[in-house]
């Protein structure tokens, strides 16, 4: 069975090892096989070959029929994947637990500062737009530093400007 590099290196970063990707592939173009014969057709040592199998079952990749001698089925691709996307999922939701829980309380103890952006703006327009953009989204501080602005500029900030009267949003102009 030929497949191409790219879908064995996808097996690969999927979390199957070099001998795992050959006996998964042995077994889906063979079919439900010993443990010899998995070793034989996929060129995985012998000695290898039942902690390989037994690897890909916890996996999810295949299936142990026990018996004398035990018989080893591939899953459906789709139902392996299915199987890598619940493990990832969980593990996914642990390290988001520790890494919130553990790590979010020193970034907020640090009061590590975002790097504020710079906007350069040219026009009323842009620069009203982006204005009320920013005006909408701040929520601790907002600077504002501008050349001589027209009038109508002026009156259109003052008036969002006063909308964060008595708000918890320190603005310096």
């Amino acid at each position: 069975m030929s497949i191409s590099d790219h879908a064995k290196r996808i097996l690969r970063e999927l979390g199957l090892t070099e001998y795992e990707t050959r006996a998964y592939l042995s077994l889906l173009g063979k079919g439900a096989t010993t443990a010899s014969q998995v070793s034989e057709y996929a060129n995985v040592p012998y000695s290898k070959i039942y902690e390989t199998l037994n690897s890909l079952e916890r996996k999810g990749w295949i299936e142990i029929k026990r018996g004398r001698p035990s018989r080893y089925y591939p899953k459906s691709p789709s139902e392996a994947l299915n199987a890598v996307r619940l493990r990832l999922e969980d593990s996914l939701k642990s390290w988001e637990q520790t890494v919130v829980s553990e790590l979010q309380p020193l970034y907020e103890k640090r009061e590590i500062r975002e790097k504020p952006d710079i906007w350069i703006l040219r026009g009323e327009f842009n620069t009203l737009a982006k204005l009320r953009e920013m005006l909408s989204k701040a929520k601790v501080e907002l600077m504002i530093a501008a050349p001589t602005l027209t009038e109508a500029l002026v009156e259109a900030v003052a008036s969002m400007l006063i909308s964060f009267k008595g708000s918890e949003v320190k603005t310096h102009c």
